[in-house]
């Protein structure tokens, strides 16, 4: 083929993709009669088969140019289809042209489009914002990958690691969205978020039909028509959330177990070297069941017209997205232990650690190209292959070198910024909002692994503040013991703020308490001399076996503290609602008052109190204390005076 006599189409027809790119790419521009070709060849076409969905015919400009681009596309074609590429051109996202490339008679009619992606772009746009299915070019910054079924182009990959049927069926037919009832038609308005942020959802919309991940809908809107939300997330990212609430009320809730740090932390020894990867858009990998795309739908107003859109893949929203996320990458976690990795995944988060740093390094390089093969795209930016003895994963500070746990700086700055906008807000106004109140408690109890549950007992009174506001949007006055726990976290939060990767949960003292209807008791094992025992007021006697057992176990802990400072305590109860309150406190203030005056207790006298629950039969010795009737226990009744 002579480039500078360019053949055209309508003459051969059997003339390769490979031929026509090469020309194109050595003559640098093509003149106005091989443009034309190319529209009248588009337009014979008519095709509607781009799965990017139904895009109107665009006249290429005499300024434009049509060039090889150096990323790459892979265009899967179905049968009796014709090829079709799709041109990403602007930064907005917008289409500039779609191109209907004749389908060849040659062998080659059902093979992919590889290594080139066609381009319509102008001078001053940069190859960062062309789409690929590369993973190197995405790697390399040189384009934007596509995420839209790139588990099914893998497939062998998961028949090859022994996958069971349900997983292969999701990957190659989509996810069949368990439904047991069928959600009603029904066509909802966006909220307000979507509004307020109308020009992020322009682009995001614009950005998912690129994609590929929706597609409009032209002759029949969806069955069901979603509203959109926009979270703004702590760092100013936006991300763009369909809201199923209609939909989830018709499906199938099921259970699933998620990894977190603490699984995290029986795999982490000391010294050890750790790496992390995370999966880049993790949900749109995951392709939807078609006949259930219909109830994934929703709206957007261009104008004074309002078009309607569906999902494609799996959205932000869907209230089964965790578990079937999960139940997908478990495959991929069961190969990588039974090869002795240890690596763990929470939902798109994983991480590996060992003790040897070259054989981390292989481990982390091979888990990355497990992932690839299996059609996932590791992300970049969050993604940290070479392996290191300090790494932040899911929110935790992790310092092998020390063997410690911590939360990060930023989390605590966070938190410091909130109590700090309480304290403002009670100086001006003399009340606070109680969604801010709320978010200083959510903070402090994610911590909780690491500063143990001091998180939630301190954090009690001000969860019965907020429990008294009538609505999320009123404003509350805050109680004194609330002021007290602001003022406790302020100063002490960083000094309770580690964790050991090994704890000495070895104790010095048992002690065994009871409550009966007419006193309490209890004593030590390593010296059964020391009982403590006592009667109930006749005030008491008609309080709940909670408030007895609680108290018991706050009395008997009074009586015996100078045989109990600096110490690590056992303390055994049978009553389980005692276990919750004393590691966690309670919402009701009577019960709440008694756990807070034990946690101080611990505090003044340095002691490590750790309650469990046993069958009253194996509390027998502390119940007959309790039932002891002390006879010089008395007093004159006050009518008597």
């Amino acid at each position: 083929m002579d480039p500078e006599n360019p053949t055209p189409l309508e003459e051969s027809p059997d003339v390769s993709l490979q031929d026509i790119f090469r020309a194109v790419k050595q003559q640098g521009d093509i003149n106005s009669k091989l443009r034309q070709e190319f529209i009248d060849l588009k337009n014979e076409q008519n095709s509607n088969s781009s799965p990017f969905g139904n895009l109107s015919p665009v006249d290429i400009p005499d300024s434009r140019y049509i060039q090889t681009c150096p990323a790459r596309a892979e265009v899967s074609l179905e049968f009796n289809k014709e090829p079709a590429m799709v041109v990403d051109l602007n930064n907005t996202g917008g289409i500039d042209a779609h191109l209907i490339l004749k389908q060849s008679a040659s062998q080659k009619r059902n093979d992919f489009i590889k290594d080139e992606f066609l381009n319509i772009s102008s001078d001053n746009q940069s190859s960062a914002h062309y789409l690929t299915h590369d993973y190197f070019e995405y790697e390399q910054g040189q384009a934007k990958i596509i995420v839209k079924g790139r588990l099914k182009r893998h497939i062998d990959f998961w028949y090859s690691i022994g996958c069971y049927d349900f997983i292969i069926d999701t990957i190659l037919h989509g996810y069949k969205i368990p439904f047991y009832t069928t959600p009603p038609s029904v066509s909802l308005q966006n909220n307000r978020s979507a509004i307020t942020h109308s020009d992020f959802v322009l682009e995001a919309i614009d950005d998912l039909l690129i994609r590929g991940l929706i597609i409009e809908c032209t002759n029949d809107k969806p069955l069901v028509v979603n509203p959109l939300t926009v979270s703004v997330q702590n760092n100013g990212k936006k991300r763009l959330i369909l809201d199923l609430r209609h939909v989830n009320l018709h499906l199938w809730k099921t259970s699933v177990k998620f990894e977190d740090i603490r699984v995290a932390m029986q795999f982490i020894k000391q010294d050890f070297y750790c790496f992390k990867f995370d999966i880049l858009s993790a949900y749109h990998h995951l392709d939807i069941y078609e006949p259930h795309t219909d109830y994934l739908g929703f709206s957007w107003t261009y104008g004074e017209s309002t078009k309607y859109f569906k999902f494609l893949v799996l959205p932000f929203g869907l209230s089964s997205a965790c578990y079937i996320f999960t139940k997908v990458t478990r495959p991929l976690i069961k190969k990588w232990r039974g090869e002795g990795k240890q690596i763990l995944m929470y939902l798109d988060d994983g991480f590996g650690t060992h003790s040897d740093i070259n054989s981390c390094t292989d481990i982390a390089a091979q888990v990355k190209q497990d992932l690839i093969d299996s059609g996932f795209v590791p992300k970049v930016e969050k993604s940290m292959w070479s392996p290191k003895k300090t790494l932040i994963y899911l929110g935790y500070f992790i310092d092998t070198d020390k063997a410690i746990l911590s939360i990060p700086v930023d989390r605590l700055s966070k938190l410091f910024d909130t109590i700090k906008q309480v304290e403002q807000s009670l100086r001006n106004l003399g009340k606070v909002y109680v969604r801010t109140v709320a978010s200083v408690i959510g903070q402090i109890i994610s911590m909780s692994y690491v500063i143990g549950n001091v998180a939630y007992i301190m954090t009690k009174y001000l969860s019965i503040d907020v429990m008294s506001a009538c609505s999320w949007k009123s404003y509350i006055e805050l109680s004194v013991q609330s002021k007290e726990q602001l003022i406790f976290w302020k100063k002490n939060i960083k000094c309770i703020n580690f964790k050991h990767f090994v704890s000495d949960f070895s104790c010095h003292t048992i002690v065994y308490s009871d409550a009966s209807g007419t006193g309490y008791g209890g004593f030590t094992v390593e010296n059964p001399k020391n009982i403590a025992h006592g009667m109930w007021h006749e005030n008491d006697v008609h309080h709940s076996s909670t408030w007895k057992e609680l108290t018991a176990v706050k009395c008997v802990f009074h009586s015996l503290i100078d045989f109990m400072r600096d110490k690590r305590i056992k303390w055994f109860t049978d009553n389980q609602n005692v276990v919750s309150i004393v590691h966690k406190g309670s919402m009701k203030p009577y019960l709440q008052d008694i756990a807070y005056d034990i946690f101080v207790t611990c505090l003044k006298y340095n002691v490590s109190l750790e309650v469990e629950w046993i069958p009253r039969a194996e509390n027998e010795i502390a119940d007959y204390i309790s039932r002891i009737i002390d006879t010089d226990d008395w007093g004159v009744a006050v009518h008597v005076f």
